[in-house]
């Protein structure tokens, strides 16, 4: 496997992992080292293993709740929007 075809199956493990929900496969896409740098959108840099790993786990065990037999969202994130000008009308 080239280099290229490495670096994009490690792109493609992260966004499985956070697809699946599942820490531990999230865990395994990090290198764990203090210098590792996250920044969710809306969130303050996150800097080491511990706090990023921590931030991932916030974010993928509240996602969604059962309730009987039925799913609810109870957390969602996203980037911030940029407004666009006086004269155009917003995007809907």
């Amino acid at each position: 496997m080239s280099d290229r075809e490495s670096v994009l199956a490690a792109n493609r493990a992260f966004y499985d992992a956070f697809e699946s929900l599942d820490a531990e496969k999230m865990e395994a896409v990090w290198l764990r080292d203090p210098r590792i740098i996250c920044i969710h959108p809306g969130w303050r840099k996150l800097s080491g293993w511990g706090p990023i790993m921590s931030s991932w786990e916030r974010i993928l065990d509240n996602v969604f709740e059962r309730v009987g037999n039925d799913w609810f969202m109870v957390m969602h994130h996203g980037s911030p929007v940029i407004a666009p000008p006086d004269d155009e009308p917003p995007l809907q």
